[in-house]
């Protein structure tokens, strides 16, 4: 039965959606609806009714409208009220099922259609699947119009996604997604402004806090689909809102369903069913001013806690492992302890008295680091200490030399997939491309490669891959990119051949390497952006952009900021005697060695040119000096600090990209890149070897060996 309250067939389409899953539907009949009080609200929930599963508790007594489960008959409820939402106030409870299973709140007319408003609302995901829920929107049945919210679960931190299409999607600017991953288990507040420039055309305004109330993304920080990585749109592929507004854009909405507004779980195609959850909690909708903050429940408690750190104390020099202790009291309680280095969680919140972490301080950066601890109580009031300075003090070892290399032992890279440890090779003998590209898992602008006759001194093959661009825009170059499965948790190794073009004007290129959490199929290396640790990292070993050099361009989530404001990969060599001669071909491999712990500082980056070690940072080594994002070797300077590649272990190494990216050719100019014998391996792989015994590598041109 369809309840008169249905306004349209297009909500009438909406139920026989999910009725098509099959069973009964259970919904909950439309009854009147008291409009929040205070100036500019419209709407105002926090499910401060009841807590369970009546219906009383999950429509937060009359205040929704609308609420529909899609059961399939089996009596499954998603929805439900539990305490510890934000502030001391109640939180809905989502759960996933999978695509079988659907369930929604909505409120109807809210606010005269194309007029504006600001929304707030808090969430927590807790959900791994990764199918894309759409669980914040207008009409949820016409959600193109405008998703707020669709979520990409993670084993550890999910994805934001914002889309608005309603008048007809366009690759690449239907979906603009948060630049950095959110942490499952943690409270953030979303905030939103739908401003329509007319009646049927809108920009819609987002804001990301934190647990804190720290703003940490707004319009600058939401990014086309496949940015930076081949999505093109009026000539750029790296639109942000913030530019695309700037640019006078906006995007066309039907307005009759911009006034509704519904979240819940809309039973993805594809979802997994993991029994997870995701809350949200303090909902407002206004007409005046963006919500902020949701205040205190009524009767709740709003004292925080007191604390203070104890040991090490304020200036000491530490080395090893060192106990971190807080004392910290509660008018009511304290819910835990989060001891925090340098701002980041040193450790899991100790949750009981007394309250302390051992810090092994080997994988921390020798130099001076500050300490805090946040103590919190059950209604989430909060105290931070204040900050203490200490300096680490430790020794690093020099590292190792990695032996004659796997390479050694099969000469001209005859048999060397048969290594056990070798991940991945490639050695472009393919008979046809299509061949080629069916080996990896992404192509951009395989029309345009082809085969070479030239290969490298020593090769048995008789082609290598060219990969050519052309310039007025004609062609920027391609990429071939593969997702490793399963990913690699402590050291790789990527040796590949390359003979760079005499001419062009070529701007990334080689073979990077990387991670991404959760896994993708495609390169999004997110250029410009910082990570934040459990979402992604990149290395690569490559001329810089103007060509005078060879050096690193890394992305992690401890790298420094770029002189013009942006982060962009940082370079941490410097060097201009390392290059590599345009028109020949060179042996060029790179190291990533994780860091372990996740909280250590003990991950690794080094670079061989035809067989000679040219670079190699890790925690202590080498000295250099920083300015911007480059990092300088130099005897004179100060230790490295290391890197700390990721802050999750579910963050590892599971893709390499090689490329050839020349977008700044001026018209007429062609040029062409080789590539040959590429070989992925665990430990150190070495140069091709032209008999039994290892090869005398090839003199370097111009190269620095860094001992």
């Amino acid at each position: 039965m369809v309840p008169s309250t249905f306004r349209t067939s297009a909500r009438s389409a909406f139920i026989r959606r999910f009725a098509a899953v099959g069973g009964a539907i259970l919904v909950l009949a439309y009854v009147g609806r008291a409009l929040a009080a205070g100036p500019g609200i419209v709407f105002d929930s926090s499910w401060d009714t009841a807590v369970g599963l009546t219906a009383n508790a999950v429509k937060d007594g009359t205040k929704w409208p609308n609420y529909w489960e899609f059961n399939n008959g089996t009596g499954v409820q998603l929805l439900s009220v539990v305490s510890g939402g934000v502030n001391g106030h109640n939180a809905l409870r989502v759960q996933q099922r999978g695509s079988s299973y659907a369930a929604n709140l909505q409120i109807d007319n809210f606010i005269a259609a194309s007029t504006d408003y600001y929304l707030r609302y808090y969430m927590k995901n807790d959900d791994t699947s990764t199918s894309g829920d759409h669980i914040v929107t207008v009409d949820t049945y016409q959600y193109p119009n405008l998703t707020f919210m669709r979520k990409y679960g993670g084993p550890s931190s999910f994805r934001a996604v914002m889309s608005l299409y309603g008048c007809g999607y366009t690759y690449p600017i239907g979906h603009w997604t948060a630049a950095q991953q959110l942490s499952n288990g943690q409270w953030y507040r979303f905030e939103y402004f739908v401003h329509f420039v007319d009646a049927t055309h809108v920009q819609v305004h987002p804001r990301v806090y934190d647990a804190a109330g720290t703003l940490i993304m707004s319009d600058a920080e939401f990014q086309q689909s496949d940015y930076k990585a081949g999505g093109s749109w009026n000539g750029r592929d790296d639109w942000t809102l913030a530019s695309y507004y700037a640019g006078g854009y906006n995007f066309c909405v039907d307005p009759a369903w911009t006034n509704d507004f519904g979240l819940g779980n809309n039973g993805q195609q594809g979802a997994a069913d993991t029994g997870q959850y995701w809350y949200f909690s303090g909902v407002q909708l206004r007409t005046d001013t963006w919500p902020g903050p949701i205040a205190p429940a009524s009767g709740g408690d709003t004292v925080p806690p007191a604390t203070s750190l104890t040991t090490p104390a304020a200036g000491a020099t530490v080395t090893g492992t060192v106990n971190v202790t807080a004392n910290a009291t509660d008018n009511v309680g304290v819910a835990g302890v989060q001891f925090k280095l340098d701002n980041a969680p040193l450790g899991a919140e100790d949750t009981t008295a007394p309250y302390s972490v051992a810090w092994d301080t080997t994988g921390a950066a020798n130099g001076v680091h500050s300490l805090t601890a946040v103590a919190r109580d059950a209604a989430g009031n909060q105290t931070t200490t204040a900050a203490i300075s200490v300096t680490v003090s430790n020794t690093a070892p020099p590292p190792p030399p990695p032996g004659p290399g796997i390479a050694a032992s099969y000469p001209g890279d005859v048999g060397i997939e048969n290594n056990a440890n070798v991940v991945f090779v490639e050695k472009f003998e393919e008979t046809a491309l299509a061949d080629l590209f069916g080996r990896w898992s992404d192509i951009l602008n395989g029309a345009a490669m082809l085969f070479s006759p030239d290969v490298p001194p020593g090769s048995p093959g008789t082609h290598s891959l060219n990969i050519p661009a052309v310039g007025g825009g004609v062609n920027t170059g391609g990429h071939l990119y593969k997702l490793l499965s399963p990913g690699v948790n402590d050291t790789l190794y990527v040796r590949y051949y390359v003979k760079y073009p005499t001419n062009g004007a070529y701007v990334h290129e080689g073979v990077w390497m990387g991670g991404h959490n959760p896994a993708v199929t495609w390169p999004d290396p997110q250029a410009g952006n910082k990570p934040i640790g459990n979402d992604r990292f990149s290395a690569a070993a490559e001329q810089t952009d103007d060509r005078t050099h060879f050096d690193h361009y890394d992305y992690w989530m401890n790298m420094r900021l770029a002189n013009d404001g942006k982060y962009w990969g940082n370079t941490l060599l410097n060097n201009p005697s390392v290059k590599v001669n345009p028109g020949q071909w060179a042996c060029v491999e790179q190291m990533v060695k994780l860091n372990n712990p996740v909280t250590a500082f003990n991950g690794e980056h080094a670079i061989w040119i035809n067989g000679a070690k040219v670079s190699h940072l890790g925690l202590g080594f080498p000295n250099g000096t920083w300015s911007g994002g480059n990092f300088t070797q130099t005897t004179s300077g100060t230790p490295f600090e290391g890197f700390q590649w990721r802050s999750d272990a579910n963050l590892n190494l599971n893709w390499i990209w090689l490329q050839n990216y020349s977008p700044s050719d001026p018209a007429g100019v062609t040029s062409a890149m080789l590539f040959d014998h590429l070989v992925v391996a665990k430990s150190y792989i070495g140069c091709l070897a032209t008999s039994g015994t290892p090869r005398a590598p090839l003199p370097p041109v111009n190269v620095r060996i860094i001992r």
